[in-house]
């Protein structure tokens, strides 16, 4: 059983665990994505219930936090993030100590998406704020199989994406597996975005290709 449409974050978790491949994504009629069970491959195993946020929370330790602020050093690295640049820092100390690091990028097509990175000079494809709801794909999967092999990973996500995260694995892997969420009042529809890229392909009569936050304009510049 899927939670409910209004409550459905789009965090995939349902459709990483389900051992049949019976669940789908789909757009509402905002535009989001959707998980949708094809009812002629389900088993009704269950796990999608088990996995789902939703329904089963997180297992957290009570415990009082350290508040920092922080940017990075670098100015640069700085202006290229929309945050200071903590993930930034975060992210290349990661990899330089052999870490998987797992976030949202923007395709060639302008699509936002998760992927997995291990090189340090990839690091750039997970700089910046997106603002659109991320596919997680299969990442969940993928994060699950590198942790049962002993490696470890840093994830970045929104909370809901962070909490999905760990609803799908059912513990902690204290000291392999390390995430990092924002402070988030809610993300766009990709099918929203898609239709901004349109737009301005038209005004423009030219092809998008990249779409970042520069801090000497007043906003959003397209390239």
């Amino acid at each position: 059983m899927l939670c409910t449409k209004e409550k459905c974050t789009g965090c995939l978790s349902c459709l990483n665990i389900c051992p049949k491949n019976a669940i789908k994504l789909i757009f509402d009629n905002q535009g989001f994505w959707q998980p949708e069970i094809d009812k002629t491959k389900c088993i009704n195993c269950g796990l999608c219930h088990k996995s789902c946020p939703v329904f089963f929370k997180p297992a957290t330790d009570v415990f009082s936090p350290k508040v920092y602020a922080c940017w990075h050093k670098d100015e640069v690295k700085r202006r290229q993030a929309a945050s200071g640049g903590l993930f930034t820092a975060l992210m290349q100390n990661a990899l330089k100590k052999d870490f998987l690091v797992c976030g949202a990028t923007l395709t060639d097509t302008m699509q936002i998406k998760h992927i997995i990175i291990d090189k340090p000079e990839e690091y750039s494809l997970l700089v910046g704020s997106k603002y659109v709801q991320s596919h997680l794909n299969n990442t969940f999967r993928q994060i699950r199989n590198f942790l049962l092999q002993g490696k470890k990973v840093l994830f970045s996500g929104t909370p809901c994406q962070v909490a999905g995260l760990y609803a799908f694995l059912k513990k902690r892997y204290e000291n392999q597996l390390y995430t990092v969420d924002l402070l988030c009042h809610g993300v766009p529809s990709p099918y929203v975005f898609k239709q901004y890229v349109t737009h301005m392909e038209k005004i423009y009569e030219s092809k998008l290709v990249n779409f970042i936050s520069d801090k000497n304009q007043a906003g959003d510049v397209i390239k």
